[in-house]
């Protein structure tokens, strides 16, 4: 088992984990504790302050699971070596970025390998369980690459939609928009103390927005502003709350110990949990792109037999004099391929990199850490679709 991430949602998983008998556990995270964080990440306590959350949680919990092993590694998940990933069976995720959930669910896709019909191996597929909370919100997903919805068939990660500019300065309607006034367009106008950049963790600086919040929601007969709601709209704040956590935790560890044991089928494919009016949650199956047994997008895998001293240049010519040809049986001439990795940018044909790509093209794959059976994928706008996805499997003689 791998965990990513050891907050709020973390914790809960680990002890969930544990106490369900899965016995060989990783976690990793790069976040340290702070004080806030002890009203609900309970494993950690108060001389746990400024120590990593992944360490912390590790000991924790092997002190009081005996028998439990929790190996914890420190750092982002995009800086672990991709082939470490490989280790593990299942991977539950619960994490509050966006961007480092899509990453892990490209990187598990990545993995997958599809015979010349364009089925799935099974034995190349990594199950990922996905958890996340906002407040009083939550949701549970199961995903399992190839064969289920991915995070790119939805449901999509909603964006901040922000507020209109003109709807802070003309025509307020809640607290929120007096206190974005405040901070947007008062702090630059009035420019407080000499000028210097708003610093969120100064109390003088947060004392000043309230006043001039307050002042301005009483100007419009707006109730609400307060101190502690100042603060939470200048910092982003959205209250993490422990029972949400142990509600979208359990639901993650109950999954991962059907798909461990068969003891029951899998979810189908997403929970979502409100508990801010009452007790509301409903399970449905996200719709993939494509038809079951083939990938969820339009895809053409190009397989070439290499050397470790073949350059990306001539990987590249090859990729040029290859039929591209997708399981839907669209065909594809691609004159001058984009190039890259996962992980790195390996030639693009855009300007501004260009030339500063141009010296890879004489690098051999050896040289650009390229190994047996990695994959290059590959972009060429005018040729191929945008929503057309072309891959190379590599393999090294």
């Amino acid at each position: 088992m791998l965990v990513i991430g050891a907050g709020g949602l973390g914790c809960e998983v680990l002890k969930g984990l544990a106490l369900s008998g899965f016995k060989d556990i990783d976690v990793v995270y790069n976040d340290t504790i702070e004080l806030s964080n002890l009203n609900r990440q309970f494993l950690f306590r108060k001389s746990d302050v400024g120590s990593s959350k992944a360490e912390c949680a590790a000991k924790f919990v092997m002190k009081r699971c005996p028998g439990v092993t929790i190996k914890p590694t420190i750092g982002l998940i995009q800086d672990q070596p991709l082939e470490w990933y490989k280790e593990f069976q299942i991977i539950i995720c619960g994490l509050d970025n966006v961007e480092a959930r899509r990453w892990i669910n490209d990187l598990l896709l990545n993995f997958v390998k599809y015979d010349d019909s364009g089925d799935v191996d099974l034995e190349s597929v990594i199950p990922l369980i996905d958890g996340g909370t906002e407040g009083f919100k939550g949701h549970c997903r199961v995903i399992v690459p190839g064969v289920t919805a991915d995070m790119a068939c939805g449901p999509e990660f909603a964006e901040d939609a922000g507020v209109p500019l003109c709807t802070i300065k003309n025509t307020p309607r809640i607290p929120e928009h007096c206190i974005l006034y405040a901070s947007v367009v008062m702090w630059e106008k009035e420019k407080p103390f000499d000028g210097v950049a708003m610093d969120t963790d100064n109390i003088e600086h947060m004392q000043w927005l309230y006043q001039q919040a307050d002042a301005r929601a009483k100007a419009f007969n707006i109730q609400g502003v307060t101190q502690m709601l100042t603060l939470g709209v200048v910092k982003n704040i959205i209250p993490a709350i422990t029972s949400i956590n142990a509600i979208v935790a359990s639901s993650s560890v109950n999954e991962a110990l059907k798909l461990a044991t068969n003891c029951f089928k899998r979810m189908d494919s997403f929970m979502m949990y409100n508990g801010k009016d009452g007790v509301y949650t409903y399970t449905y199956p996200v719709e993939r792109l494509q038809s079951k047994g083939h990938p969820a997008f339009p895809l053409a895998i190009v397989k070439l037999s290499v050397t470790g001293s073949t350059t990306l240049e001539e990987v590249r010519t090859q990729i040029v004099a290859s039929e591209v040809k997708t399981f839907s049986g669209d065909i594809y001439k691609l004159q001058n391929p984009n190039l890259k990795t996962l992980g790195a940018r390996l030639y693009s044909t855009a300007a501004a990199f260009e030339d500063m790509d141009r010296a890879n093209l004489s690098q051999t794959l050896e040289q650009l850490g390229i190994n047996d059976g990695d994959r290059i994928f590959v972009s060429e706008p005018d040729v191929v679709p945008k929503d057309v996805h072309v891959w190379v499997d590599l393999t090294l003689g």
